[in-house]
């Protein structure tokens, strides 16, 4: 074989390997493309549902907090009710206005003093008992 016919079947199959590695290219980045294409259209979603929990949730603190709203004005309206009829009661029974407003202003005061002497008490037991679990010390009482 002559050197120009060497040369040109020498070149025959760098240009089939040429071909061959350009088509594996150009499919290797067709498949990048889809996967590209694939995730933003999953980063699309990702972020429409963090979108749609952000609403969710601040629906669901509106909400919340005008249910609280409601039920402390029910609280505030009921405890004037429940005052005003203890009041008018004992205007009757004591025959002084101003009497059956302090007697149901004292009556609130004692009430709301035993209530908290009762929150302490319960508060000290469960301390007590949660000390007793933790050292096993019987001679700890609740």
């Amino acid at each position: 074989m002559s050197e120009p016919q060497r040369a040109a079947a020498d070149e025959r199959p760098a240009a089939d390997e040429d071909r061959h590695s350009e088509e594996a290219l150009m499919g290797a980045l067709s498949e990048l493309r889809e996967i590209a294409g694939d995730l933003f259209e999953l980063s699309q979603v990702q972020i429409e549902r963090a979108r749609i929990g952000v609403r969710s949730g601040i629906f669901t603190a509106g909400l919340a907090t005008w249910m609280y709203v409601a039920c402390i004005a029910t609280s505030i309206v009921a405890t004037y009710f429940l005052l005003d009829g203890l009041s008018g009661g004992l205007n009757e029974w004591l025959g002084s206005r101003w009497a059956g407003r302090l007697g149901a202003g004292l009556t609130v005061l004692v009430v709301m003093g035993l209530v908290v002497v009762w929150l302490r008490a319960v508060e000290r037991r469960a301390n007590l008992k949660r000390l007793k679990r933790k050292f096993g010390n019987p001679e700890i009482e609740p």
